[in-house]
């Protein structure tokens, strides 16, 4: 049987200057639980971020990249797989370029004859 020990702090229990005692752990003392009040069961019940959470430098180099109104550049985007990287970088593209002004036409005609 496998033995989880611990080691105590109690002074009132330790003589002055010798090392604490370890002790043995029940199971509940080594299971780490978060009690959260929540109205879901499941995590999958929830929808993905719709923003950027936490990524107040990411969201500020895309302002600066995005701002560079000239040909050549492009944006780098990293991270973990499964973050719906892409999904929330489009949305935000979106709703930027919602606000900025439309650009002007180009219209490209071939053997117009």
């Amino acid at each position: 049987m496998n033995h989880t020990t611990a080691i105590t702090n109690d002074s009132a229990l330790q003589p002055q200057g010798s090392p604490p005692s370890p002790r043995e752990l029940s199971a509940e003392e080594l299971r780490f639980s978060v009690k959260i009040d929540c109205p879901f069961a499941s995590t999958q019940e929830l929808s993905g971020a719709k923003e950027f959470v936490g990524q107040e430098r990411a969201l500020a180099a895309l302002d600066l990249g995005l701002g560079v109104f000239a040909g050549g550049y492009n944006i780098f985007v990293s991270g973990l797989t499964g973050a719906e990287k892409l999904e929330t970088l489009r949305s935000w593209v979106a709703r930027r370029a919602a606000k900025a002004p439309t650009p002007g036409d180009w219209v490209y005609v071939h053997n117009f004859a």
